[in-house]
């Protein structure tokens, strides 16, 4: 039986440090490092895994998984949370997504791709309609935020705000009753983890730009897909998580519209809220990525007693969204929790065991869990 001598969570934001935190409560080697350096450097960075020992990665980014050469570390014995290759496609591309809905027969909304904003905003002139405008391609280095707009004339004010040159996608907007779905793919086996609810807006009323990481989180255990989403949305699927060899996690963000469940997006890896409130709702989700990563074995899911949901809230500097330049630091936040609650710092400095400053918009995350 291979085990796992030592994990690496990627990355450098305070989301990968709270992984570390969930994590190395079960395996005593957790390191959390961005490596963003060596990346184009396969043989320095394969040495900086062996000098530790590591032999799991959990990426917390996209763009981490554009570097990986799969045969390159499973040669080496090294296994990757993630899907690789040509799976990541159902993410980074948007409009092969929703081709692969139309292939598929998933329910999905209208969409529209344009090279430029002046394609998009010609579009928009001639359409009554609301969309939800996002980045077709789900670049790293986008400046264009996902954004709802109350009606067209609004939306196209704020493409007069963009790079004309970025490539848009543009998704009817169809409605506030969103739901997601993660599952662990094997080949063509699935298996259902959690259903959930991230809420990412600015505005009430689920408009306004949309941040990457959420203000709140909702996870509920659903191995038996209550909701249905895995058997409409990923069972359908299944001829081509054969075909690529899709290997990992997949997170399913849909719409409740005209009577069916409708795709919004997938993601090939788990949200940056959900990853934090599954892992610690397993019981042990080292052994529980062991078996997947190691064995290729599809286990049925141990979850902690009492723990049947999960949620999560962000607190925000209200001044997230201002271009200033004002600084956070004489905000004192001071700490009171009960012992049965999580808590993730983010841009903060500790000044007493029970008192913080902020350095930044966000300041923590919190956590309950419940039955």
């Amino acid at each position: 039986m291979k085990n796992i001598s030592g994990i690496l969570v990627l990355g450098s934001n305070p989301h990968a440090k709270a992984v570390q935190e969930i994590l190395i409560e079960h395996h005593e080697r957790v390191y959390v490092s961005d490596c963003t350096e060596l990346f184009m450097q396969p043989q320095k960075f394969l040495s900086f895994l062996l000098h530790r020992n590591i032999n799991m990665i959990i990426p917390t980014r996209l763009n981490h998984l554009e570097f990986f050469d799969s045969d390159f570390f499973s040669l080496r014995g090294i296994k990757i949370f993630s899907p690789l290759g040509e799976s990541l496609h159902i993410e980074k591309n948007r409009s092969f997504a929703m081709d692969l809905c139309k292939a598929h027969d998933i329910p999905h909304p209208f969409w529209a791709s344009f090279s430029s904003s002046i394609q998009a905003k010609e579009f928009l002139s001639k359409k009554n309609k609301n969309f939800v405008i996002k980045n077709l391609y789900c670049p790293s280095n986008s400046s264009l935020q996902a954004k709802v707009c109350k009606n067209s004339d609004e939306l196209i004010q704020y493409l007069d705000t963009q790079d004309q040159n970025d490539d848009f996608f543009l998704q009817e907007y169809c409605g506030t009753f969103e739901l997601g779905h993660v599952a662990m793919v094997d080949h063509g086996n699935i298996q259902s983890l959690v259903s959930n609810q991230e809420y990412k807006w600015s505005q009430d009323g689920n408009l306004g730009l949309m941040q990457s990481q959420p203000f709140g989180a909702l996870a509920i255990q659903d191995p038996k897909d209550q909701f249905g989403l895995a058997k409409n949305l990923l069972l359908p699927l299944r001829p081509w998580f054969e075909k690529v060899s899709y290997i990992g996690p997949i997170q399913v963000t849909a719409i409740w519209n005209e009577g069916t469940w409708k795709v919004l997006e997938y993601n090939a890896r788990l949200g940056v809220s959900v990853m934090k409130l599954l892992f610690c709702m397993l019981q042990d989700p080292v052994e529980w990525i062991r078996k997947a990563c190691f064995e290729q074995i599809l286990s049925q899911a141990q979850w902690k007693e009492h723990y049947l949901y999960g949620l999560s809230t962000s607190l925000y500097d209200n001044n997230i969204h201002s271009n200033s330049d004002r600084t956070f630091a004489n905000q004192k936040i001071v700490l009171r929790k009960n012992d049965s609650t999580q808590l993730w710092w983010d841009q903060v400095e500790k000044i007493s065991a029970q008192q913080y400053k902020s350095l930044g918009p966000r300041i923590c995350e919190a956590a309950a869990f419940g039955p």
